[in-house]
């Protein structure tokens, strides 16, 4: 079964739907995509635009299909949730950015990167969060990174801070982070132009190759 259809729900606007579903003696595999292009909720102050693919394989492996259009579509075991997308609230608050969800066999694997702008405060937001099941020879553990920075520029003050977190108990490298714990923040604030300060620390507890008990602490300021 094939959907192309648009969907109108008032005040918010339109919404575009394409997808298919299929059940047969393998299981069921689906993939709906709703698209935004035009943007809703511009009646009531809120403005979103964007993308969001839902995707659905109870097979046991990867299926494609060919849509009407000539498209080709690729559907991983578990589930899939993807959004992309803009929101606007009033000219006041904005953000955007991308949400990543898969759920499968290997186990849980949620990959982020969203940016928002509040009243002058920027505020961006990355990383991913996974959970391995070890199914298959694969790792097994929990694996965490995590990025964030905030900046805020006023005429009497300026503050700007990043840090990052990450966090791997499979005891191998996984999705680029390495087995351990490290925790990283740097910053600086100014005030009234003049006064200014710096400072950093970074914290690392185990890691490859590192003996058993290994940690560390590093802090600098200026």
């Amino acid at each position: 079964i094939q959907a192309f259809a648009r969907i109108r729900l008032d005040p918010l606007g339109v919404i575009k739907v394409v997808g298919f579903l299929r059940i047969d003696g393998d299981g069921l595999v689906t993939s709906i995509e709703l698209s935004l292009d035009a943007g809703i909720g511009g009646d009531i102050g809120l403005m979103v635009k964007g993308t969001a693919l839902i995707q659905l394989n109870t097979t046991g492996s990867a299926k494609s299909f060919v849509l009407q259009n000539g498209e080709e579509v690729m559907v991983a075991d578990g589930l899939r949730i993807f959004i992309s997308g803009s929101v606007d609230f009033l000219g006041f608050a904005k953000g955007s950015g991308t949400v990543d969800i898969a759920i499968g066999s290997f186990g849980f694997r949620l990959m982020f990167d969203v940016s928002f702008n509040l009243a002058g405060l920027q505020f961006k937001a990355f990383g991913l969060a996974a959970v391995y099941t070890g199914k298959n020879g694969g790792p097994k553990g929990l694996v965490l990174s995590v990025g964030v920075s905030a900046k805020a520029d006023a005429d009497i003050f300026v503050i700007e801070a990043s840090g990052m977190l990450m966090l791997n108990t499979t005891g191998q490298t996984v999705d680029g982070v390495e087995s351990g714990f490290v925790l990283e923040v740097s910053g600086k604030i100014e005030l009234l132009k003049v006064l200014k300060a710096d400072a950093s620390f970074r914290i690392q507890v185990g890691g490859e190759n590192k003996p058993a008990g290994f940690w560390r602490f590093d802090f600098s300021a200026m």
